[in-house]
């Protein structure tokens, strides 16, 4: 286990970066740790998505409130872990490579929460150049130039939405429970296409 230290960053890649691959850059944003998704093509650097900033403190943030973070290794893959507060309700992520043949990032969020919620999920804004869309077998798809990603729930749980206008993708539990204290997950992939 390493610790990432607050003001640092650590990075995950799926994929080789000398060609086509996916990186997953963990970055400190204000207070807490937010995360980049970028393409990695032919050497070159292009971002793709990044977690909003919420304005201001909130008990419910866009994204999970990670105050800590380290570098583990599961199943001789790299994962980054993290927890940390918000309100009164604990938060954990766990971000990772895919195993097998599949190039992609899997993540996977998780909310105590010892009041009701008013509302939970992950909120990314996609970069200029990139074009969101809806495939009707493929779900949400990024394009950029020459590259294609697909964001998908990782499990029956988990919505996911795109608002063109505010270049906008929102993940979320498909529903939230009014009785608590309960523990509210949703999880989801990125995938080279």
């Amino acid at each position: 286990m390493t610790l990432i230290e607050p003001n640092t960053s650590a990075e995950l890649i799926a994929g080789d970066p000398n060609t086509l691959a996916l990186a997953l850059r963990l970055v400190w944003q204000q207070d807490r740790f937010g995360h980049a998704i970028d393409v990695l093509q032919a050497g070159q650097r292009s971002p793709l998505l990044e977690t909003v900033v919420d304005p201001a403190p909130t008990a419910w943030p866009r994204n999970t409130p990670l105050q800590q973070a380290s570098l583990e290794t599961i199943d001789g893959r790299l994962a980054i872990l993290g927890v940390g507060l918000a309100g009164t309700s604990h938060w954990s992520l766990s971000l990772e490579t895919l195993a097998g043949e599949s190039v992609g990032l899997r993540i996977d969020c998780a909310c105590r929460c010892t009041t009701a919620p008013e509302s939970l999920g992950s909120q990314y804004r996609w970069a200029d150049g990139i074009d969101c869309q809806t495939d009707a077998f493929a779900g949400i798809l990024f394009r950029g130039d020459q590259v294609c990603v697909q964001v998908a729930p990782d499990d029956e749980k988990t919505v996911i939405t795109c608002t063109a206008d505010e270049k906008l993708c929102e993940i979320r539990p498909e529903s939230l429970p009014n009785e608590t204290p309960q523990t509210i997950r949703w999880c989801y992939q990125f995938l080279l296409m």
